[in-house]
């Protein structure tokens, strides 16, 4: 069992779960689910990945040096406070205390990291900046704005020297070839649950396509219409956006539920045609090899917190999709040959970053800061 392919639905909210055997006929005429031709990426690591994952590990192990004695560089961080403002008045998202910003990042909009390159620390400038004519903001479309900054520190960075002995004090690795050997090894572990997982995604999709549904239970219906709108919300206070821009209007909401829906039912049709169930053993097995993920220390405590049937629900999905790949006509390719022709990337959270990740503000108030944000992180 894949422990990313439970995990992922139940991060988000347990998949609606119904006691719905025999009625699936009602609602659901399965088309071919034998036999599907399903494309599965062989996943490769290139060195350029390897790199990336070193050179991360040398800025989260970076020292940072406040500088009293010259002006700021690109380069530096630089520790302020802002407040924005377009024809005198202030205007949401566009204030923050103590924000931390790499100039030269591009991490603001066009212009703005720029024009703090020569303060110091306790400087007060005013910064003047023209939002994008497609920022995303019918409030801040092209239009002036006028930061008020006041420069608190300024800091230089300095990423962590890469040899053994740093390989040895954050990792169990004595060498930079061991250590490397390692990324290269996790890096092609997670590919290959990337692509397991993308490949049983790709099955349960196909029959659903080929599928008829005449409707809905009106309880499935309900549930995964809750399960939706809780995925939103959760994926929209993650991402700094609103539900509408993650996902569209109430009729695309309306149609990913009932793709949900039918999901769902195209599943419970299969496992009853092909008798494919889940035992209770199977279910204590999947949260006890995951207890630690879970913070629990007992089946009992996990479900405390979590509910056994949507559990059960997720397993089976997964034993659906594992008997249609096993009964699929498999072609392997390459990354670049899957997707290169239909353009397709990532899920919505794999793809892109909030506009003022958290992560990326530290320890700022810059929950409401998104305003001088470059128009590139905007659009995601």
């Amino acid at each position: 069992m894949k422990k990313k392919f439970i995990v992922f639905a139940l991060t988000l909210c347990m998949t609606a779960s119904l006691a719905l055997s025999g009625c699936q006929k009602k609602y659901v005429t399965l088309g071919d689910y034998k036999g599907l031709k399903l494309e599965k990426v062989v996943p490769e690591v290139t060195d350029d990945e390897v790199q990336g994952e070193i050179d991360t590990a040398l800025e989260d192990n970076a020292t940072s040096t406040e500088i009293t004695d010259r002006a700021a560089k690109e380069g530096d961080t630089v520790t302020m406070d802002f407040e924005g403002k377009i024809n005198g008045t202030p205007f949401e998202g566009g204030t923050a205390e103590d924000y931390d910003l790499e100039l030269g990042s591009g991490e603001f909009i066009e212009g703005f990291e720029e024009q703090l390159i020569g303060v110091k620390k306790d400087d007060k400038k005013d910064v003047t900046v023209t939002f994008p004519e497609d920022y995303g903001d019918d409030n801040l479309n092209g239009k002036e704005a006028v930061f008020s900054v006041t420069v608190k520190s300024i800091k230089q960075i300095t990423p962590a020297t890469y040899n053994d002995e740093f390989v040895s004090s954050i990792s169990d690795y004595k060498n930079t070839a061991d250590y490397e050997e390692n990324l290269k090894n996790e890096l092609l572990a997670s590919k290959e649950e990337d692509s397991e997982y993308t490949l049983k995604d790709d099955a349960i999709n196909a029959v659903i396509e080929g599928s008829t549904f005449n409707g809905y239970p009106d309880e499935l219906y309900e549930k995964c219409k809750k399960q939706v709108d809780e995925s939103n919300a959760y994926y929209a206070e993650l991402f700094g956006v609103t539900i509408e821009d993650l996902a569209g209007s109430e009729e695309d909401i309306k149609q990913t539920v009932i793709s949900t829906v039918n999901e769902q039912l195209a599943i419970e049709a299969i496992a009853e045609k092909e008798k494919i169930s889940v035992t209770d053993e199977e279910y204590k097995s999947y949260v006890n090899d995951n207890l630690e993920y879970y913070e629990v220390s007992s089946v009992e405590e996990f479900e405390k917190n979590n509910d056994k049937d949507s559990v059960m629900s997720e397993l089976l999905k997964d034993k659906v999709c594992q008997f249609l790949v096993d009964n699929a006509q498999v072609t392997e390719v390459t990354e670049d040959e899957k997707y290169s022709d239909d353009g397709e990337g990532d899920e919505f959270g794999d793809e892109t970053e909030p506009p003022m990740d958290d992560a990326e503000t530290d320890d700022s108030e810059a929950d409401d800061s998104e305003a001088p944000q470059s128009e590139s992180d905007t659009a995601a």
